[in-house]
Protein backbone atom coordinates (compact mmCIF):
# COMPACT_ATOMS: atom_id res chain seq x y z
CA UNK A 1 0.00 0.00 0.00
CA UNK A 2 0.96 3.46 -0.77
CA UNK A 3 1.75 5.65 1.63
CA UNK A 4 -0.59 8.42 2.48
CA UNK A 5 -0.12 12.13 2.86
CA UNK A 6 -1.36 13.00 6.17
CA UNK A 7 -2.55 16.26 5.22
CA UNK A 8 -5.39 14.68 3.17
CA UNK A 9 -6.54 15.48 -0.32
CA UNK A 10 -7.50 18.97 0.46
CA UNK A 11 -4.79 20.06 2.59
CA UNK A 12 -2.76 23.05 1.91
CA UNK A 13 0.79 22.96 0.55
CA UNK A 14 3.55 25.15 1.57
CA UNK A 15 3.75 26.78 -1.23
CA UNK A 16 -0.07 27.79 -1.60
CA UNK A 17 0.14 28.83 1.70
CA UNK A 18 2.86 31.53 1.39
CA UNK A 19 0.92 32.60 -1.96
CA UNK A 20 -2.31 33.51 -0.03
CA UNK A 21 -0.21 34.73 2.49
CA UNK A 22 1.05 37.45 -0.09
CA UNK A 23 -1.78 38.17 -1.26
CA UNK A 24 -3.33 39.14 1.99
CA UNK A 25 -0.35 41.31 2.85
CA UNK A 26 -0.38 42.88 -0.71
CA UNK A 27 -4.39 43.47 -0.09
CA UNK A 28 -3.81 45.06 3.16
CA UNK A 29 -0.80 47.27 1.81
CA UNK A 30 -2.99 47.97 -1.27
CA UNK A 31 -5.72 49.16 1.16
CA UNK A 32 -3.37 51.45 3.27
CA UNK A 33 -1.57 53.16 0.27
CA UNK A 34 -5.50 53.85 -1.28
CA UNK A 35 -6.24 55.44 2.12
CA UNK A 36 -2.95 58.01 1.87
CA UNK A 37 -4.19 59.30 -1.04
CA UNK A 38 -6.67 61.57 0.06
CA UNK A 39 -6.25 65.16 0.11
CA UNK A 40 -7.83 68.07 0.64
CA UNK A 41 -8.71 70.76 -2.41
CA UNK A 42 -9.81 74.28 -3.25
CA UNK A 43 -11.23 75.17 -6.11
CA UNK A 44 -11.82 79.44 -7.25
CA UNK A 45 -13.10 80.76 -10.12
CA UNK A 46 -12.25 84.49 -11.94
CA UNK A 47 -14.03 86.45 -14.55
CA UNK A 48 -13.07 89.15 -17.47
CA UNK A 49 -15.09 91.80 -18.59
CA UNK A 50 -14.21 92.91 -21.89
CA UNK A 51 -15.44 96.73 -23.89
CA UNK A 52 -15.03 98.29 -27.45
CA UNK A 53 -13.46 101.80 -26.96
CA UNK A 54 -14.17 104.15 -28.69
CA UNK A 55 -13.36 107.41 -31.21
CA UNK A 56 -14.78 110.65 -30.55
CA UNK A 57 -13.58 114.43 -31.43
CA UNK A 58 -15.25 117.59 -31.53
CA UNK A 59 -14.71 120.91 -32.38
CA UNK A 60 -14.80 123.90 -29.70
CA UNK A 61 -17.12 121.24 -27.93
CA UNK A 62 -19.66 120.34 -30.24
CA UNK A 63 -20.18 117.34 -31.88
CA UNK A 64 -21.52 118.75 -35.26
CA UNK A 65 -22.22 122.42 -36.97
CA UNK A 66 -19.73 124.24 -34.78
CA UNK A 67 -19.51 127.59 -35.99
CA UNK A 68 -15.84 128.30 -36.18
CA UNK A 69 -15.34 131.83 -37.31
CA UNK A 70 -17.37 134.02 -39.68
CA UNK A 71 -16.94 137.50 -41.27
CA UNK A 72 -19.52 139.73 -43.33
CA UNK A 73 -18.68 142.37 -45.43
CA UNK A 74 -14.78 141.87 -45.57
CA UNK A 75 -12.26 144.14 -47.63
CA UNK A 76 -8.88 143.81 -48.99
CA UNK A 77 -6.78 144.11 -45.98
CA UNK A 78 -8.85 142.11 -43.71
CA UNK A 79 -7.60 139.60 -41.39
CA UNK A 80 -10.17 137.56 -39.12
CA UNK A 81 -7.56 135.13 -36.58
CA UNK A 82 -9.73 132.64 -34.52
CA UNK A 83 -8.73 129.53 -32.07
CA UNK A 84 -10.08 126.00 -32.98
CA UNK A 85 -10.24 123.42 -30.16
CA UNK A 86 -9.71 119.62 -31.52
CA UNK A 87 -10.80 117.93 -28.39
CA UNK A 88 -10.59 113.70 -28.15
CA UNK A 89 -13.67 113.15 -25.70
CA UNK A 90 -13.23 109.16 -26.52
CA UNK A 91 -11.16 106.77 -24.73
CA UNK A 92 -8.51 105.71 -27.65
CA UNK A 93 -6.05 107.39 -28.61
CA UNK A 94 -6.06 108.76 -32.48
CA UNK A 95 -4.47 110.61 -35.49
CA UNK A 96 -7.38 113.21 -36.67
CA UNK A 97 -6.93 115.35 -40.32
CA UNK A 98 -8.91 118.05 -41.74
CA UNK A 99 -10.30 118.62 -45.49
CA UNK A 100 -12.27 121.33 -46.13
CA UNK A 101 -15.25 121.94 -48.92
CA UNK A 102 -16.13 125.60 -50.10
CA UNK A 103 -19.46 126.61 -51.84
CA UNK A 104 -20.35 129.99 -52.56
CA UNK A 105 -19.68 132.44 -55.69
CA UNK A 106 -15.93 132.07 -55.65
CA UNK A 107 -14.85 133.96 -52.36
CA UNK A 108 -12.74 130.97 -51.68
CA UNK A 109 -10.40 131.21 -53.94
CA UNK A 110 -9.51 134.47 -52.89
CA UNK A 111 -9.14 134.25 -48.93
CA UNK A 112 -5.83 133.50 -47.80
CA UNK A 113 -5.83 130.94 -45.37
CA UNK A 114 -3.12 129.48 -42.18
CA UNK A 115 -3.72 126.95 -39.85
CA UNK A 116 -0.65 127.03 -36.93
CA UNK A 117 -0.67 124.45 -34.21
CA UNK A 118 0.60 125.67 -30.94
CA UNK A 119 0.42 129.34 -32.01
CA UNK A 120 1.57 131.83 -28.80
CA UNK A 121 -0.65 134.27 -30.35
CA UNK A 122 -4.19 134.02 -31.78
CA UNK A 123 -6.04 136.92 -31.57
CA UNK A 124 -7.31 139.90 -32.96
CA UNK A 125 -5.19 140.00 -36.15
CA UNK A 126 -2.44 138.08 -35.33
CA UNK A 127 -1.55 134.20 -35.52
CA UNK A 128 2.14 134.00 -34.96
CA UNK A 129 4.38 130.93 -33.13
CA UNK A 130 3.98 127.42 -33.08
CA UNK A 131 3.88 125.36 -35.94
CA UNK A 132 2.33 125.84 -39.25
CA UNK A 133 -0.17 122.52 -39.85
CA UNK A 134 -2.24 123.32 -43.05
CA UNK A 135 -0.74 121.70 -46.25
CA UNK A 136 -1.95 122.03 -49.57
CA UNK A 137 -3.48 125.47 -51.22
CA UNK A 138 -2.74 128.85 -49.17
CA UNK A 139 -6.25 129.97 -50.10
CA UNK A 140 -9.88 128.45 -49.25
CA UNK A 141 -10.56 125.90 -51.49
CA UNK A 142 -11.03 122.43 -51.19
CA UNK A 143 -7.31 121.89 -51.65
CA UNK A 144 -6.35 122.77 -47.39
CA UNK A 145 -5.81 120.03 -45.43
CA UNK A 146 -4.17 118.69 -42.72
CA UNK A 147 -2.68 115.65 -42.11
CA UNK A 148 -1.81 112.88 -38.94
CA UNK A 149 -2.29 115.17 -35.89
CA UNK A 150 -2.18 113.30 -32.50
CA UNK A 151 -4.48 113.55 -30.21
CA UNK A 152 -4.13 110.78 -26.73
CA UNK A 153 -7.11 109.83 -25.03
CA UNK A 154 -5.68 111.47 -21.79
CA UNK A 155 -5.56 115.00 -20.49
CA UNK A 156 -3.84 117.21 -21.33
CA UNK A 157 -2.20 116.07 -24.41
CA UNK A 158 -6.00 114.90 -25.88
CA UNK A 159 -6.67 118.55 -26.83
CA UNK A 160 -5.30 120.42 -29.77
CA UNK A 161 -6.08 124.22 -30.23
CA UNK A 162 -5.71 125.20 -33.75
CA UNK A 163 -5.15 129.39 -35.01
CA UNK A 164 -6.66 129.77 -37.87
CA UNK A 165 -6.27 133.00 -39.86
CA UNK A 166 -7.86 133.79 -42.78
CA UNK A 167 -7.38 137.10 -44.90
CA UNK A 168 -8.27 139.12 -47.71
CA UNK A 169 -5.55 140.44 -49.07
CA UNK A 170 -5.02 144.18 -49.54
CA UNK A 171 -4.43 143.73 -53.17
CA UNK A 172 -7.71 141.61 -53.78
CA UNK A 173 -9.47 142.30 -57.31
CA UNK A 174 -12.26 144.00 -57.61
CA UNK A 175 -14.04 140.30 -58.92
CA UNK A 176 -14.45 139.18 -55.48
CA UNK A 177 -16.67 142.02 -54.50
CA UNK A 178 -19.90 140.83 -53.61
CA UNK A 179 -18.83 137.24 -53.39
CA UNK A 180 -19.22 134.64 -50.65
CA UNK A 181 -17.65 131.53 -49.51
CA UNK A 182 -18.53 128.95 -46.96
CA UNK A 183 -16.65 126.64 -45.80
CA UNK A 184 -17.23 123.25 -44.32
CA UNK A 185 -14.40 121.57 -42.36
CA UNK A 186 -14.74 118.41 -41.92
CA UNK A 187 -12.28 116.47 -38.86
CA UNK A 188 -12.02 112.46 -39.10
CA UNK A 189 -10.31 110.59 -36.63
CA UNK A 190 -8.95 106.84 -36.02
CA UNK A 191 -7.53 105.22 -33.61
CA UNK A 192 -3.98 104.63 -33.64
Amino acid sequence: MGRRSARGPHAPTTRSVRARALLSLGMVLGLGAVGTLAAWTDVTTATATFSAGDVDINVNGSETGAVVFSSAAMKPGDVLVAPVRINNTGDLSVTYRMATAVTGTGLGAGLAVEIRSSATTCQNVTSSGGVVVSTGSTTLTNALIINSRPLAATAPSNTETLCFKVSLPADAPDSYQGKTAETTFTFTAENT
